[in-house]
């Protein structure tokens, strides 16, 4: 009976392992949601560039495109730079989008597919 239990627990025991084993992170998509925060962080002021040329397409005249641009790149920029602290803040945890970018584009250098605004 003792050499059952035995037997018993060690099996339990290495089972339990692979169980455990899919709980953990995946140490590159940790590093890769890392250096996606650090980059967004590091680039956000380089929204008010992506979001000057829907500015002027949006504004009747040139200065006022500058003006709306300034109000539109000042928002965009804050919700990268947030976006970028939380992304390293959470990097070794997967959350609810399993490592995914919370915003798109992930970053100022991707393109987007579609414009983000008509």
């Amino acid at each position: 009976m003792k050499k059952f239990l035995m037997f018993l627990s060690i099996a339990m025991l290495i089972m339990s392992v692979s169980g455990i084993a899919a709980d953990m992170p995946d140490a590159s998509k940790a590093a890769s949601k890392f250096a996606r925060g650090a980059t967004n962080v590091a680039t956000c002021w380089g929204e008010y560039i992506t979001q000057l040329p829907t500015s002027i397409e949006k504004s009747p005249d040139y200065l006022t495109g500058f003006v709306y641009d300034l109000v539109r790149g000042t928002g965009f920029t804050i919700r990268r730079a947030a976006v970028g602290l939380y992304d390293m803040a959470t990097c070794p945890f997967p959350g609810k989008n399993n490592y995914a970018p919370v915003i798109q584009p992930e970053t100022i250098f991707t393109k987007t597919v579609e414009p983000l605004t008509k």
